[in-house]
């Protein structure tokens, strides 16, 4: 009878141990998405985009912060890896300065593909636009 309960007290200690082994493994707070800043206009820039690489056939929402004198005009997504067109990319203000856009990639041939993103920022005091770009990598799912 000893020799069983212990056998008993052994499985439910490893259970146990097991269980907070994976709690302790669970992130407590959320990563940042990744940031790229740009200094334009006299003032700070930033476009946060989903951490990468990003998943394909999936919204993805982009965030943009500008000064409050400076707007995005239509931007595109190209394919650098493979030629899949133009992907426009319409912004919308959700609060002075902070844009947001949701992006779709489609999928393609291959699993890994580099993308450029392009976004042409107008003043429009000076009617001159000037544009930000970034690439970045997509996988299939």
């Amino acid at each position: 009878m000893t020799q069983e309960l212990n056998h008993t007290l052994c499985k439910v200690s490893a259970l146990a141990v097991c269980a907070l082994v994976l709690l302790s493994c669970k992130p407590t707070t959320e990563r940042a998405l990744p940031t790229t800043r740009y200094e334009m206009f006299g003032a700070s820039i930033s476009l946060i985009m989903p951490s990468q690489p990003v998943p394909i056939e999936h919204p993805l929402e982009l965030k943009l912060e500008l000064p409050a004198h400076v707007v995005p005009g239509l931007s595109f997504v190209e394919g650098e890896s493979m030629y899949m067109g133009r992907i426009p990319l319409q912004w919308n203000e959700n609060d002075t300065g902070r844009w947001q856009a949701t992006l779709y990639l489609g999928a393609c041939t291959e699993a890994k593909m580099i993308w450029r993103l392009t976004v042409p920022l107008l003043e429009p005091a000076t009617e001159v636009a000037r544009p930000i770009s970034i690439t970045f990598t997509s996988v299939a799912n």
